[in-house]
């Protein structure tokens, strides 16, 4: 249950935290790199405080990133589970009545033959259709 927009919910959080970790640790890896390498006219005590400033623009865009991208895990997830309750369930209970109605034609069928076969007196030993298939 979420209390507000910018709450995670607890099936999410480990998702969320590792995708918020990753992305802090890349983010400020490659800050430090690009302070270090790249501006080199800074002095020592220039560079720290850009990466320090740096920083909290990295935490700002990871947040949002991790947010929206756990957002569209979650509607994903939403989705999937609606087509599947609505096509696929439905398909698979039609593919089940369809086998039962042919098991029922497959037994009528032989119970025909053996009531057939019982009115002229004639030996009957074809097996039932459940031992045919099994067999």
């Amino acid at each position: 249950m979420r209390e507000s927009i910018w709450s995670i919910s607890p099936r999410w959080k480990t998702v969320y935290f590792f995708l918020f970790s990753v992305q802090s640790v890349l983010g400020t890896g490659l800050l430090s790199w690009y302070e270090t390498t790249q501006r080199t006219e800074d002095n020592a005590v220039e560079t720290i405080l850009a990466v320090i400033s740096g920083m909290a623009e990295v935490g700002v865009a990871t947040a949002v990133t991790t947010i929206v991208v756990t957002e569209v895990m979650q509607n994903v997830m939403v989705t999937g589970e609606y087509l599947r309750q609505k096509l696929v369930e439905p398909l698979k209970e039609r593919q089940r009545a369809e086998g039962r109605a042919e098991e029922r034609e497959a037994w009528e069928a032989w119970n025909r033959r053996r009531m057939a076969a019982e009115a002229e007196g004639k030996p009957f030993d074809e097996p039932p259709p459940s031992l045919r298939e099994n067999s």
